[in-house]
Order: structure tokens, then C-alpha cells, then sequence
């Protein structure tokens, strides 16, 4: 019952994708990285290397101060023995008038180049409006019913007689989360910023936060709200910018890295416009290792009123979808449908 309950508020999202200028997913042998590092900073290559057409081509597209801007980042080894890494290349990102088209053809033409495949990196969004009310109040809009109606709803305090989440960590890839928080306090493990890079994954939107404490937020404290599993633990772990925007192979990397932190559940209340055969490998290879590892994994349908299989990660069959409805239990007049729709929750 607890599993259901925190996934109620994931359909509060909206959902938008597009390419990430200048950022790009190589897929290829750890050697190659490390060759493409090494070239990148003026090293010579031995005649064997895969990298070397790779790098002379880099060379008549970019000058030797643009290539020494270029960032490597591995961020996840494969059964395969290759790695996914991503490519940041500034001098793309800062020419606003042609970087997507530059950015299509830079992954175009590396995806020609004997041992490396290459892909977009994704715009992945979050959008919310707060519900900051209380347990035991209602009417706080004027409305007849309860403020905090979706608790009530799914008689969240049945499930406490058999379990307040105790023991059970749940990752948050968002925004971060406020670890300061009165209703969190010492109970979120501080993961990783991957905005930032960095062990200080603190919300500077609020979004996270407000999702963390739907989840968590403490009980009998006398202030407040209370979350749907009060005593479990949140790993805070931060993909979205202050914008509420980021990008789907730090998301990847997020899971992951939340796999491996033995996190029980897996929260994502974000999203791009990406059909799942356009996903990425990346995107997909990092929810069968957190599938695989036995974590539960929750996405938001989204709120465009549109069929969930155009939005990932929603429409991976590994997936738990949520849609939403309202207080009188109908289907909410934004929330994505279709057949993937795993369970709807108030929304």
C-alpha cells in the first residue's frame, strides 16, 4: 500500500523534450575514451588506435583551443565491455544560431567512425504547482473537500496501521531536495548533483523537495504536512537545473547511481517528448541495470493530455506509470492515458 501511496503525486509534471546543443552520448571501448581525452590535450596517437579519423575530423571542424574545451565524462560501464561518456563541446553550445543543426551533425558523422556510436543528449523538464496544505484541514481554496484529498483518498492511515516506510530508501531524481528542511530533516542521504558536480545535492528550485516530502514528510511533529511514508529515507539525488530543465544522460546516470545506492524505489516526476523507439541506448540500458538490480521504478505519465507512449521513461515497459485523477475520481482533464498507464493516483 505504501508503494502506491508515494506515487501520487507523480502526475503533477509536464513534460518537454529537445536536443541538449553541444552535448552528445558516445557509446565505445574505454581505450577509445581514453585515446580521445589524450588527442583532445595535444597528445599523439599510436597508428592503431579507432580514435585517430575521429580525431582528425574534430580537427577541421573546431581550432585547437575549441578541442581543448571539449569535456569526456564516463558515466556507466557496460556488460558489452564499452561505456557510455558524455561529449560536451562549448564551441557548439555557445553558437546559438546553429548549435542543434551542428550539434545533429557532429552525432551524424561520429556515428560513421569504426568503434563508436553516437546520440543526443535530451532536454528533460519538471513543472509543478505546490499543494502545500494539511492533513486534517480542508476547504482551504474555498473547495468542499479535504486539502490534502489524495491522502485521504487512498486512506493513507489504514497503511500506517502496517507500515510508516521504515527502512525503505527512495531515490529522488529531480531537482534536488532541501535536506534542511524541518519535515526531512536527518532523514535524506545527500547523493549527487550532476548539475553541478558534486556531492551537495541541494534543491534550488523546489521542486524536488516538494516531492520529497510527499513522500516523507515527518508525522506527529504538530506542523506541517505529513508524507505517505513518513519514516522511510530520501536519497536526494539532483539532474534539474534551477530552471526545473536538464538532461537525460545525467538522468541515466542519476538511476544508476541510485541502483547502486540499493534504493528501493526510484522516483522520476520528469520527462521528454520521446517515443520508445527513439529512446536512447543509454536511457534504456540504465533502467534494466536498476530494473535488474531490484528497484521498483515510478514515472509521471505527464499532463498533455496525450497518449503516454510519446513520453519517456513513462512508456518503458519496466516502468511504473502514473497517471492521475481528481477527488472525484475521474480521470484529470490534462493527464497522458493509454495502455501503459500502470495505475493512476490523485493528481
Amino acid at each position: 500500500m505504501i508503494m502506491l501511496c508515494i506515487i501520487f503525486l507523480f502526475s503533477s509534471l509536464v513534460f518537454a523534450g529537445e536536443v541538449v546543443p553541444g552535448r552528445i552520448v558516445l557509446h565505445t571501448k574505454p581505450k577509445n575514451i581514453a585515446d580521445l581525452r589524450a588527442a583532445l590535450n595535444g597528445n599523439s596517437l599510436g597508428s592503431a588506435s579507432e580514435t585517430i579519423r575521429l580525431v582528425k575530423w574534430l580537427g577541421t571542424q573546431f581550432s585547437k583551443s575549441e578541442l581543448r574545451e571539449i569535456e569526456l565524462k564516463t558515466f556507466s560501464a557496460e556488460r558489452d565491455g564499452r561505456v557510455f561518456a558524455t561529449m560536451n563541446i562549448p564551441a557548439i553550445a555557445k553558437n546559438n544560431s546553429a548549435n542543434l543543426s551542428s550539434t545533429r551533425s557532429v552525432v551524424q558523422t561520429i556515428g560513421t567512425f569504426p568503434g563508436y556510436a553516437a546520440e543526443h543528449d535530451i532536454v528533460v523538464n519538471a513543472h509543478y504547482t505546490p499543494n502545500d496544505v494539511y492533513f486534517g484541514s480542508s476547504g482551504a481554496w474555498g473547495q468542499s473537500f479535504d486539502d490534502l484529498w489524495g491522502l485521504t483518498n487512498m486512506d493513507v492511515d489504514t497503511a500506517w496501521d502496517t507500515t510508516f516506510g521504515k527502512g525503505i530508501t527512495v531515490a529522488v531524481i529531480d531537482t534536488g531536495v532541501d535536506y534542511t528542511h524541518p519535515e526531512l530533516e536527518y532523514r535524506v542521504i545527500k547523493g549527487w548533483d550532476y548539475v553541478n558536480d558534486d556531492g551537495d545535492p541541494m534543491d534550488d528550485h523546489g521542486h524536488g523537495t516538494h516531492v520529497a516530502g510527499t513522500i516523507a514528510a515527518a508525522a506527529d511533529n504538530g506542523a506541517g504536512i505529513v508524507g505517505v511514508a513518513p519514516q522511510s529515507t530520501i536519497l536526494a539525488i539532483k539532474v534539474l537545473s534551477v530552471l526545473g530543465s536538464g538532461s537525460m544522460a545525467d538522468v541515466a546516470a542519476a538511476i544508476r547511481f541510485a541502483a547502486d545506492s540499493n534504493a528501493k524505489v526510484i522516483n522520476m516526476s520528469l520527462g521528454a517528448s520521446v517515443l520508445l523507439s527513439s529512446s536512447p541506448s543509454y536511457m534504456l540500458s540504465a533502467i534494466e541495470y536498476a530494473d535488474s538490480s531490484g528497484s521498483l521504478i515510478i514515472a509521471s505519465a505527464g499532463n498533455d493530455g496525450a497518449d503516454v507512449m510519446t513520453k519517456s521513461p513513462a512508456n518503458d515497459p519496466r516502468v511504473v506509470t502514473v497517471s492521475a485523477f481528481t477527488h472525484t475520481d475521474t480521470i484529470a482533464s490534462f493527464s497522458n492515458f493509454g495502455g501503459k498507464i500502470t495505475v493512476a493516483a490523485p493528481g
